[in-house]
């Protein structure tokens, strides 16, 4: 306890460079922590900002193949999906479905392409709090035509609420169709990585794409806890799996562990049924496209007539882009971090040897009343570990406040697939705080070691008569 209070004693005695040391510690624990904090808030904003645009975490698409040899993606009958979601034991917050058609909204001279997401807006409730208007409301979609268009497609055909638009598209038979909304509502744009999606009342859009009453092209789950969507996934694969052919899964190595298929149909090597984010040919809803139909056959070769195929996607498939972007920033924090570390750990190591050069007859001194080497050693690691842990608390606490503070503002010029209702969010990996403020204390004590331990081996009697 008197070396702890010694070298307590050391930092305050040199108010001016133990201050300095420590808001160098304490920058590089604050860069690290708001970086962390921000990039989480970002992902957790885009993952739960698209899983709410698509209407869930999880993708049940479905693929037939018609007497003409045509495969069009229509689920026909939902009770075997229902059956094996609920044999595979996971939790839903909502189960909702959707079609898509891609084509393009025509009015007067002008045109411009558009998806077009066909949904129940009595299940979408999620998707209304989470998609801004900038003009319209969510009242005028009890409408059977109505639909909400974004800002850059309004933007293009110079519409506005109220008035008709045409929209030409490629029924799921190849036939070419035209049909007419009316525009209820504009939303704002949503984000740079995903399509920008117009919306419209599932029965109407799936009549346009000559789909039977009750049929659909995609069954999309909400789970209440997006961290179990890779397992959830897989439970429901599996489930899928014993009673459908169901197409290859790319991240699911467990559930395609030769069990992707019906009994007596084998589908390992399957391609997985369509892309990420705007996808090509007639997409589940959201943005992600179906892929190439001819694309969806089982692979023991061409697919019977009548044949039905399903794939099974995730929000964590349709994040790549973003997650590409999340780890670019990420590994910007850990090289600015690194760098930090570097120059906090030269900084130390040069101030503790300029300590031991002005504290030459301290040291002599106590090693002549009868301090051991070892005690010597730990003095001058005590006051280093002080100054590290200060810092570290300084610098997390600064980050907080600030962090905290940034997330109440409004933030423009940003895409707001990142935000939460228009704000940045902060949020706080405490593993991540814990293992950087760690990495500091030790690499500080570290940087110390060399100088402390030349202040330890000095001569008492040669430290005495020293002139420093």
């Amino acid at each position: 306890m008197i070396l702890q209070r010694i070298a307590m004693r050391n930092v305050f005695r040199q108010k001016r460079r133990s201050l300095l040391l420590v808001a160098a510690i304490a920058f590089g624990a604050f860069a690290i922590t708001i970086l962390n904090g921000f990039t989480t808030g970002v992902e957790a904003n885009a993952k739960e900002n698209l899983s709410n645009l698509y209407g869930g975490h999880l993708y049940i698409r479905g693929i037939e193949t018609l007497s003409t040899g045509t495969r069009i993606p229509v689920i026909r009958n939902e009770k075997p999906l229902l059956a094996a979601l609920e044999a595979s034991g996971i939790k839903t917050a909502s189960v909702v479905k959707r079609t898509s058609i891609r084509g393009s909204l025509i009015m007067g001279a002008r045109e411009a392409p558009s998806n077009i997401v066909g949904v129940d807006w009595n299940a979408e409730t999620l998707l209304k709090d989470r998609m801004p208007l900038s003009s319209g409301s969510f009242d005028g979609t009890s409408q059977a035509d109505s639909i909400i268009i974004p800002e850059k497609t309004a933007k293009k055909l110079k519409a506005e609420v109220g008035d008709e638009v045409m929209a030409r598209m490629t029924t799921v038979t190849n036939q070419n169709n035209v049909v007419s909304f009316r525009i209820v509502g504009i939303a704002k744009d949503t984000s740079d990585y995903a399509d920008a999606f117009a919306y419209a009342t599932l029965a109407y859009t799936a009549d346009a794409l000559n789909l039977k009453k009750g049929e659909f092209q995609s069954m999309n789950i909400l789970l209440p806890d997006v961290a179990s969507t890779d397992s959830d996934a897989d439970a429901l694969f599996k489930a899928l799996s014993k009673n459908l052919t169901m197409a290859a899964r790319q991240t699911s190595v467990a559930a395609n562990n030769g069990s992707t298929a019906a009994p007596g149909t084998s589908a390992t090597g399957t391609p997985p049924l369509g892309g990420g984010m705007g996808g090509t040919g007639h997409g589940m809803g959201g943005g992600m496209g179906m892929g190439n139909p001819a694309m969806m056959a089982p692979s023991s070769g061409s697919a019977e007539i009548g044949t039905k195929l399903y794939s099974l996607t995730t929000i964590n498939d349709m994040m790549r882009s973003v997650q590409t972007l999340i780890t670019m920033l990420d590994t910007v924090g850990k090289i600015v971090f690194a760098v930090l570390l570097l120059i906090t750990m030269v900084g130390i190591g040069n101030t503790f040897r300029m300590m031991l050069l002005e504290r030459v007859k301290e040291i002599g001194t106590m090693r002549a009343l009868g301090m051991q080497r070892k005690e010597v050693l730990q003095v001058f690691l005590y006051e280093s570990a002080f100054l590290a842990v200060t810092g570290c608390l300084a610098g997390v606490i600064l980050s907080f406040v600030l962090g905290f503070a940034i997330q109440l503002l409004p933030v423009n010029g940003i895409s707001s697939l990142f935000l939460h209702h228009g704000r940045l969010s902060y949020i706080v990996d405490l593993a991540v705080v814990l293992a950087a403020a760690a990495s500091l204390i030790l690499l500080s004590v570290t940087a110390a070691f060399s100088p402390s331990r030349q202040a330890s081996r000095l001569d008492p009697a040669a430290a005495l008569r020293s002139t420093h």
